[in-house]
């Protein structure tokens, strides 16, 4: 601790220049002392209480870090026991995937055996449509060559007539 000077005499002379008597600045003075004498093992410097609060300090640290540790320690226990659970619960979804894919599989295998059947179905639908569409386009065509042997007909008809009716009109029109 930092001493602390009091000067009992030096005290009472400045009472005295202030305007106290001399009587009353001694005995102030001797209670200043004896004040002094009695309350100087209560009195605290800064020092003591940078080294009080550094102690202090240092428990609180130790204890937060003793308690840091046994948390740490608890939490790395229970992360123990999540990590065995998660263990059983890995195992148990490896369980059903493989069976959510055998059942994957079977679908697939059934869906594919249904899309060849339709396949199959619908190409021999798609044959028997174009059979039956080559039968009637060649129906058409026998249409067409009648029709046409018709327009032959009709074309040979009208160059005869104009050939006997117009030709002698316009011969006599301009005749």
């Amino acid at each position: 601790m930092a001493a602390i000077a009091f000067d009992p005499l030096e005290y009472t002379h400045q009472l005295e220049a202030s305007g106290v008597p001399r009587e009353q600045a001694e005995v102030h003075a001797k209670a200043m002392t004896a004040m002094f004498l009695h309350n100087f093992d209560a009195l605290v410097t800064k020092d003591y209480l940078d080294s009080r609060f550094n102690e202090f300090e240092t428990r609180i640290v130790g204890e937060m870090d003793r308690r840091f540790a046994e948390l740490i320690s608890s939490i790395d226990k229970r992360f123990g026991d999540v990590d065995r659970r998660f263990g059983a619960v890995d195992a148990r979804f490896a369980e059903m995937e493989a069976s959510i894919d055998a059942r994957f599989a079977e679908l697939e295998a059934n869906m594919d055996k249904r899309f060849a059947e339709m396949e199959a179905s619908t190409d021999k639908r798609f044959v028997d449509l174009a059979l039956e569409m080559d039968r009637r386009f060649a129906q058409v065509d026998v249409r067409f060559e009648r029709m046409d042997g018709r327009f032959n007909l009709l074309y040979w008809m009208q160059g005869i007539t104009l050939v006997c009716v117009v030709i002698p009109l316009i011969h006599r029109l301009l005749g």
